[in-house]
Formats: structure tokens, sequence, C-alpha cells
């Protein structure tokens, strides 16, 4: 077991005061559930180590305090740890204060709380009033809105309650946006979720898997959602130019995508214009690479990338269809660097069609 998962584990734990609020009539349950998983009394022993090696500061105070002391104690004395262990760990010793013991306190919490949870398969029946609106985004192709926590995606979080939205990989999706974060709160915020349309004319929407997770102190429930998002063809300001490039023979290369390909529309007086290639977007592109590339994925000011001499490459050994597509973004800052614009767009592809007769 990694140190670092279990500081990701602790963080997580204590990022929220729902732990505080658990009542004494199940704490009897997690022991006895957690004692009845932890058959390994080396891995328990590990474990324990481990613990006590990680330094930090963690929080934990009262009642919550007292109880985790027992918690310790009980499954020290099951898992026959070695008496020194628990002798150094004892209920009057100074050593419960130490922020290791404290970091142990909370890991051995974490690890009660979860088994309890594994011990319980989510709820399949949620009660209704869970997941409220699921309403249909509006995105203008080739831009960015944030989801509105009122209208596109509305839940209700009881008090005390965890509760967080994952998306879920869509094979079957042609993936012509995203979401970012990919696992948000519940009760996220107006400017705190956001999806962009990746800039290709089709298809004309999207369908986003999501899955939420809502946990309470006695059950588990988790709710699949499909999240529909319009695509408005609302004409973009920014990039005024995109030609198709073309590659004239198997393995061969494409012409520059230069000043003649691109033309992107800003004040040069009051404002920067910085674009990025975004390979691997969607797949894209899905038969060759580019070469010569000083983005990489970074922001660098428009006119170096045009002067740069970037081409693409055709490298699939397989079948290719006639054309790919390159995603790219730009983006217009003004002069004290501030976003003021972006735009997704795609650079088109096409192979000459006698290679594929």
């Amino acid at each position: 077991m990694h140190s670092s998962l279990f500081l990701h584990q602790f963080k997580e734990i204590l990022s929220g005061p729902w732990l505080h609020n658990v009542k004494a009539k199940y704490r009897h349950e997690y022991i006895n559930k957690f004692c009845n998983i932890c058959k390994d009394k080396h891995a328990f022993a590990n474990l324990a180590a481990l613990i006590f090696d990680v330094s930090g500061s963690w929080r934990v105070t009262g009642h919550y305090l007292d109880w985790c002391k027992i918690i310790f104690l009980v499954l020290a004395a099951y898992a026959k740890l070695p008496r020194r262990i628990i002798q150094q760990r004892d209920m009057d010793s100074a050593a419960w204060s130490s922020p290791a013991a404290k970091c142990l306190l909370a890991a051995i919490t974490l690890a009660l709380v979860r088994s309890s949870l594994a011990q319980h398969p989510p709820s399949l029946n949620p009660p209704p009033n869970i997941v409220e609106t699921v309403g249909t985004v509006k995105v203008p192709y080739g831009r960015s809105v944030y989801i509105n926590p009122a209208t596109d995606l509305h839940i209700n979080v009881a008090k005390d309650d965890h509760c967080f939205v994952t998306v879920l990989p869509d094979v079957l999706s042609q993936q012509p946006g995203f979401l970012f974060p990919e696992r948000f709160p519940c009760n996220f915020g107006p400017e705190d979720v956001k999806y962009s349309h990746l800039g290709a004319r089709s298809p004309s929407e999207d369908s986003l898997r999501l899955q939420v997770r809502y946990d309470t102190n006695q059950e588990t429930y988790i709710i699949p959602v499909r999240l529909s998002v319009e695509v408005l063809f609302i004409q973009r300001t920014v990039i005024t130019k995109s030609l198709f490039i073309t590659v004239p023979e198997l393995m061969g290369t494409s012409e520059s995508i230069d000043e003649n390909i691109l033309g992107f529309t800003y004040d040069e007086n009051t404002e920067q214009c910085q674009v990025a290639t975004l390979s691997g977007s969607a797949g894209l592109p899905g038969y060759g690479h580019l070469v010569g590339d000083p983005s990489r994925g970074s922001a660098l000011a428009c006119d170096e990338f045009l002067g740069a001499g970037v081409v693409y490459k055709h490298t699939a050994s397989t079948d290719s269809p006639n054309r790919d597509h390159i995603p790219m973004v730009v983006e217009i800052l003004d002069e004290d660097g501030n976003l003021v614009k972006q735009e997704y767009f795609q650079v088109k592809l096409g192979y000459d069609l006698k290679l594929l007769n």
C-alpha cells in the first residue's frame, strides 16, 4: 500500500464534516464488519506501521477522537499486533494527540466506513427527489458554456450527506465535446462545471453519461443520468478561415498549416492571439500525427505557430477513410492577459481520392 494513496484518502475523508455525525448505534456495527474482513493480521500491522510513519497535521477532535481510540484498540487486539504498538498508543498516552496518531485514526475511520458501505450494495431504488432537474445544455459550436445548476442539472443534497457526479466514458459517442472537471460535487456552483464543444459540424448534439453517487450515513445510491447537449451553429468570430489540407500519397505529408490555411481575426493593437493543438482529443487525428508542432498542447502565439511549418503525416497501415481532423483551440487575451474569447476548431484533412481506389 503506497503512502500517497493513503494521503489522498485522508484528504478526501477529512474534507467534510460528515464523519463527525456518525451515530453511536452504528459504531459497533462498523467495528464488527471491519473485523470480519480484516483477516490478515500482517497486512493490518503493515498498514499501522505505514501510517504511523506518515507525517502531517490532521484535525480530529472531540467525541470523534474518543471513539477512534476505542476502535483502534479493538482492531489492534483482534489483529494481534505486537504489544509495543498497543502500549505506545495507550488510551492515556500523549501519543494520541500527535499528528501521526491522528493520521492513523483518520485512516481507520475511513476503512471502517468504506467497509460498511461495501457490505451494503448501492440501493437500486434511490429517492426520486435527489436528481430534480436534467435539462438540455445549449452551446454554440466551437465554444464553451457553464452548466447551470438550476436549469441544466439540479441535484438536491441534504445536510451532512455526500454527493458527487462522475463523467463516464461512452464508447458509442463521437465525443463532439467534453465536460470539465470529470468529477465534481453535486452542489456545484454556476461557474464550476463547463462543457466545451470541439468545433466539428457534425454531430449536432451530444449525450453525456453521468453517474451520481449519493452517500448518507446509512445508504449509498448510484443514479445514472444522461445530460443532453444541443449544438447551436452560431458563426464564430475569431477563426475566420480554415481550409482543407491534403495528403498526396499514402504515408505522405500534407502542405504546411500556415496563414494560407488558417486565419484569425482580432485587434492586434490591444489583443493577443494564441493557439494550441489538441492532438488526442476525441481520438483525433485518427490516422496520422503532426510533424514539427511547437505547440504540443501548449498555447503559443498564433503567428509563431503559423510560421513553424507544421505538417500532417499519414501513418495508418490499415485502410483509412478519405479524411481526418486536427483539433485545435484559439484564445484571444486582452492587454492584461485576461481571456476574452476562446474558440475550438478542427483543421480538416483530405486524402487524394485516387489513393483509395
